[in-house]
């Protein structure tokens, strides 16, 4: 494990952390979210693990939303420090991509505040809304219509297996902005 792992005492705000796969936090709020911007900017996929404290909510700071935790777990009975939080840093999607498959081609538009995402999907001068988003690492799904989408973000490009009530088909999507 020691060719693994690497302590360091340095200044948190001034350390390289672009190599971490995993990182565990006991922090106080105001720490969190003044790291906040660094942490969403690791790989896509990385690990991250606090005790107690979260990354912050909007309605204390409305130009950075909170990031909301993938998973909490609480211990009890316990006196104190005893909620973990969990996330998963989140591809960034944002923006607007051509999403091509056998069914269709079409503008998928998608906003993100860290791992929720909205969107809506234009084709043939129609408007549809994206429901039932998730986004995990790399991993996102989400539906339009009666079809169910599963991929994997790298960069600009999406790629995955479309499932409507007539079978599965691969797509994929490149960001065109």
């Amino acid at each position: 494990m020691a060719d693994r792992t690497e302590f360091l005492a340095t200044d948190l705000f001034d350390v390289d952390l672009s190599r971490a796969t995993v990182i565990t936090m006991f922090l106080l709020p105001d720490i969190n979210t003044r790291l906040r911007p660094t942490l969403l900017a690791l790989e896509p996929g990385t690990r991250i693990a606090s005790n107690t404290w979260d990354m912050g909510d909007s309605e204390n700071d409305p130009d950075a939303p909170g990031w909301i935790p993938d998973e909490t777990i609480a211990l009890d009975p316990c006196p104190s420090f005893c909620t973990s939080l969990f996330w998963i840093v989140p591809a960034n999607v944002s923006g607007t991509w051509r999403l091509v498959d056998q069914e269709q081609e079409a503008e998928l538009e998608l906003a993100q505040e860290c791992q929720v995402v909205s969107g809506r999907l234009l084709t043939n001068g129609r408007i549809e809304d994206v429901g039932e988003r998730r986004l995990r690492g790399r991993e996102i799904s989400f539906s339009i219509g009666d079809t169910s989408y599963r991929g994997r973000v790298d960069g600009n490009t999406m790629t995955g297996t479309a499932r409507a009530d007539d079978g599965t088909s691969k797509w994929r999507a490149g960001r065109i902005n």
